[in-house]
């Protein structure tokens, strides 16, 4: 299985984004959140996001994030993403730029939201 340094272009640019809480951008149909919650203090309390912990939560988060990335993809963009981390690279800075550019419009409209302090959208050709 390649990595994603074998797929990286030679000399090409990338960068990163991080999605905020990526699993709470999954509501809980309201007839299960009875079974996510707890007692504390007298005060009942649930989940009314998706959670960390819950066994189908990565499948599940994976499985709707697919039709974006294969749109993006399909757009011939250089993009690989796990769980709620990203990695988008290009041939040149400008071709990275453009390719962040429709990633951040498109998160932003399908209703996710970026953490920007884990984020780094400008080109480079080194992410730590």
């Amino acid at each position: 299985m390649p990595t994603v340094r074998d797929i990286l272009p030679q000399g090409g640019f990338m960068n990163k984004f991080d999605l905020k809480s990526g699993y709470h951008h999954l509501l809980i149909r309201p007839s299960f959140q009875k079974s996510l919650g707890f007692s504390w203090l007298g005060c009942s309390y649930v989940f009314r996001g998706l959670l960390f912990g819950l066994s189908p939560a990565p499948f599940t988060f994976t499985k709707l994030f697919r039709p974006l990335l294969a749109h993006w993809r399909k757009q011939g963009m250089g993009i690989a993403v796990y769980l709620d981390h990203g990695l988008i690279w290009g041939n040149s800075a400008r071709e990275c730029e453009d390719n962040s550019a429709i990633v951040r419009r498109d998160l932003r409209l399908a209703g996710f939201t970026v953490a920007e302090e884990k984020s780094s959208w400008l080109p480079c050709q080194k992410i730590v």
